[in-house]
């Protein structure tokens, strides 16, 4: 956070996008509805008058949001706010990964993978959104513990924070980890039962919107083909088509999540722990679904209740890189233990480098394919070295004692040097 932030402790602010026309003068409204002990129920200032506790995203009954908004202040409590929840995200997968992984730097690198990955970090104008996915990591610890009050508090924070296609992500996550019984349905309940005092308002107001009574197309900002290369090809997707009429969603800025945390997650999904596999699926359905518009299957799904009554498709794609992070670290798991019994002499190391540099002249014709956009030519090497980066640590690394240890330590290190 002091590295990828580091510019909010020299005195620079997040003050862009949404966060300037939004959540800023909300925020400046509740804090003075809180320094005068009222209850925030109307914002007489936007939109003519609206109803302010029933506008999910002012967050009116999100407890952080209340506290750091009254500590800091409107403008400064945005990042500061952000900040916590991007510590929230990373802890969470962390807590999450160490019943799933023997060493701690494993669950540490997978909770860097989510919460610092640039996605994430883009996301930021978005608050409601990080703020709901930043619960993830703990809603399913707490589940795969049988924590269910913790469960239950978890899942009416994430409602709290007012996102609620997140929250029916997290649920089917859960779903896939296959621990429901009744105490899952009670605790789910109870959730729901806490985030009532906002729930109940909003849909209110939602049944009496141009959306609801319109319905407004649920597809728009939907993933498009070449953004979803983008998650592991750094600027695969540019340009984009237009901000509104393309196919091409703009409501996260950036979709790449790292090109050794993609490959981790496939090598963790395949030859992970297995009872972890429903969970691989989910995030498997969890990108289709972003597609949205763009994959007859899901457009045909989006017309149906209760899913035409959400827009931007693209938030399930944070979901699917809540599963790239989980996934990611068991990849590198896998890969430790196989270093106990694979070793490349160091000459190979120089045969793999020979190889990429092959690879990458033998493929130059296809960048100036027309389906190709220019933006793949920004960082054509990248996705070949982060691919040879695996056998690369093999071979470097010497037969020394604890050589998994060493090994280990060499991959978490390169991830977080892409991170």
């Amino acid at each position: 956070i002091f590295f990828f932030y580091r510019f909010s402790f020299h005195g620079h602010w997040l003050v862009c996008h949404e966060i300037f026309r939004l959540f800023i003068p909300e925020s400046a409204l509740l804090v003075e509805y809180v320094h005068r002990w009222e209850w925030p129920l109307w914002n007489p200032y936007e939109r003519m008058g609206q109803p302010f506790a029933a506008s999910m995203q002012a967050q009116v009954f999100y407890p952080p949001r209340v506290l750091v908004v009254a500590l800091f202040g409107p403008v400064v409590g945005m990042t500061a706010l952000h900040l916590v929840h991007v510590a929230i995200a990373a802890l969470g997968v962390t807590r999450l990964m160490s019943g799933w992984v023997t060493r701690w730097q494993v669950a540490w690198v997978a909770g860097a993978f989510f919460g610092l990955s640039p996605m994430m970090t883009s996301l930021s104008p978005q608050q409601n959104v990080v703020d709901a996915a930043a619960w993830t990591g703990f809603l399913l610890a707490a589940l795969v513990r049988g924590q269910w009050r913790h469960y239950a508090l978890f899942l009416a924070l994430s409602l709290l924070a007012a996102s609620p296609e997140t929250t029916l992500w997290q649920l089917f996550l859960a779903a896939c980890l296959r621990r429901w019984n009744w105490r899952f349905v009670v605790s789910s309940g109870l959730g729901f039962g806490v985030a009532a005092i906002m729930l109940v308002p909003a849909a209110e107001l939602t049944r009496q919107s141009i959306r609801f009574a319109e319905k407004i197309n649920p597809g728009d900002w939907s993933l498009s083909w070449p953004q979803v290369v983008a998650s592991f090809w750094p600027e695969f997707d540019r340009p984009r088509e237009h901000y509104l009429l393309g196919d091409d969603q703009w409501f996260i800025p950036q979709l790449f999540l790292g090109t050794l945390c993609v490959l981790l997650a496939l090598v963790g999904a395949v030859r992970g722990r297995r009872e972890l596999r429903p969970l691989a699926l989910g995030g498997l359905a969890l990108l289709v679904f972003s597609l949205g518009k763009n994959f007859a299957p899901t457009d045909w799904l989006l017309t149906l209740r209760p899913f035409n009554l959400f827009r931007f498709p693209a938030k399930a794609y944070v979901g699917f890189a809540f599963c790239v992070a989980v996934f990611a670290g068991l990849g590198i798991e896998v890969l430790i233990r196989a270093s106990r019994r694979i070793h490349l002499a160091p000459r190979w190391a120089l045969g793999i480098v020979a190889s990429v540099l092959v690879v990458r002249v033998a493929t130059f014709p296809l960048f100036r394919a027309p389906l190709v956009r220019a933006g793949a030519e920004v960082w054509p090497l990248w996705p070949l070295l982060a691919l040879a980066a695996g056998p690369l640590l093999l071979a470097l690394v010497p037969p020394v004692a604890r050589r998994s240890t060493v090994c280990g330590w060499a991959l978490c290190a390169a991830c977080l040097v892409e991170l």
